[in-house]
């Protein structure tokens, strides 16, 4: 146990966990909107495993660095990008978002006879589609990941300080709770950076999906069309736009040290 908490799986592990947070804030907050969301999915490429429960099928692909939730919705193609996720564009859907099944068509995996698509020959009905909704409920949704991001960190930091305590309590298992605090210390970071960047205004990223609400209808019609040059934006940020990144980025240490600051007392080793 030890040596694997050593190991660079473990750093793999704590940012799979941030990404899953984040994609289920989505989740649930779509679900609660009343928003159809067919898939949820961790990770992208191949999946490794999946199972189909109510409405939604659950998937766990081949690279966990990333994941979607699928939703319904107009602007398919857009909504595509809001995780990363791309399937049917809209045109294509009945604008939907999801295409319905022709009676002819190979069935899929989870097909439903009474299901909606893509499980079934039902059209998604208007009333579940992410552009259905109040202003508020959209950016409820569009928020949920980034708050539950905000939310891990605070607990990570918590339970920084809890193992702390129980290191000192416990001396046999120090070296356990070192291990432990390293890699919440490590959650915390994450968990704020992903909180931060995903704000940027850049598609596809959740921020540029807030601004789109609040630009003018002609504007805005242009702006989401950015989103299918969003990852070479964003490679290109990230490779010549370092002193750009610091910038935008600058409050994450601000945050982290405002978070850690008051447990770092407790550390059990130089941190």
């Amino acid at each position: 146990m030890l040596e694997w908490l050593r190991t660079p799986a473990a750093i793999v592990f704590v940012f799979g966990v941030v990404i899953f947070v984040h994609e289920l804030g989505h989740f649930i907050a779509a679900k609660l909107m009343g928003v159809y969301a067919p898939r949820f999915s961790i990770g992208f490429g191949p999946a490794l495993w999946s199972h189909k429960w109510g409405e939604t099928e659950y998937i766990v692909a081949a690279l966990p660095l990333g994941g979607y939730v699928r939703m319904a919705s107009r602007e398919d193609e857009s909504m595509a990008f809001l995780e990363g996720g791309s399937e049917t564009p809209a045109a294509a859907a009945g604008g939907s978002g999801a295409p319905a099944i022709a009676p002819e068509a190979k069935k899929p995996r989870y097909y439903d006879p009474e299901g909606m698509a893509p499980f079934g020959p039902r059209p998604v009905p208007e009333h579940r589609w992410f552009e259905s909704k109040s202003l508020p409920a959209r950016l409820f949704i569009m928020l949920a990941g980034v708050t539950m991001n905000l939310a891990l960190a605070i607990l990570s930091a918590i339970l920084f300080l809890v193992c702390g305590l129980l290191g000192q309590q416990l001396p046999a298992t120090t070296s356990v709770f070192v291990l432990l605090q390293q890699m919440l210390q490590i959650s915390v970071l994450y968990n704020v950076l992903l909180l931060f960047f995903n704000l940027l205004p850049i598609p596809p990223l959740d921020g540029s999906h807030v601004i789109a609400h609040f630009l003018p209808p002609a504007v805005a019609v242009h702006y989401t069309r950015i989103s299918r040059y969003g990852i070479l934006i964003l490679v290109g940020l990230l490779y010549f736009g370092g002193n750009v990144l610091n910038v935008l980025l600058s409050p994450v240490g601000l945050v982290v040290r405002a978070l850690m600051h008051p447990v770092l007392p407790f550390a059990l080793a130089s941190m």
